[in-house]
């Protein structure tokens, strides 16, 4: 026989060792929908809803309804930078990326940018207005708001990642909500 000695291990040694990987295993976990900025998060969103052809201005588009909160001490200004979409189908399509405080319609205009005052909650609506035939095709979609501050604070403001948002292949659904 040879010189080696078995060691038991203790219960204690495999508790010890359990709570050390429960940190690393909760840092793992998948990381939501949305993202934080320096200045701004998305504290909630709604599922997208898709606008049909003939809906007035807003047409052929994908909204998803979002709560952004100012996490600054200043007045924080949003406004839209980009917007990208792709289908299951592997097409991508282009469109306008539109930023409303009311859910859109022909009697609701779009904003240029939304100043969201230091701890304040708001909804948002962003839009993908006028991608092609919406009707009947799964993807996701997401893109960038710009996020500005007073000059007189040290730092900028990073850009609020929006998505990916997915969606069925389902009829339109924002009429009529």
């Amino acid at each position: 026989m040879d010189n080696l000695t078995h060691k038991k291990v203790s219960r204690r040694t495999v508790a010890a060792g359990v709570a050390w990987t429960v940190p690393a295993v909760a840092v793992a976990t998948a990381v939501p929908a949305f993202a934080s900025s320096s200045c701004a998060t998305v504290v909630d969103y709604d599922n997208v809803c898709k606008y049909p052809g003939n809906n007035g201005s807003v047409k052929h588009a994908y909204m998803v309804k979002l709560t952004l909160q100012n996490t600054t001490y200043k007045a924080v200004t949003i406004s839209t930078k980009d917007a990208w979409i792709s289908f299951t189908d592997g097409k991508t399509g282009d469109g306008t990326p539109l930023l409303y405080l009311e859910k859109p319609d022909d009697n609701v205009l779009p904003q240029d940018s939304v100043v969201i005052q230091p701890g304040e909650a708001r909804v948002v609506y962003f839009v993908l207005n006028n991608v092609g035939n919406s009707a009947n095709r799964a993807g996701e979609f997401g893109g960038t708001l710009a996020v500005d501050r007073d000059s007189d604070v040290q730092g900028e403001c990073l850009d609020l990642n929006l998505g990916p948002f997915q969606f069925a292949a389902t009829p339109p659904t924002c009429a009529g909500l």
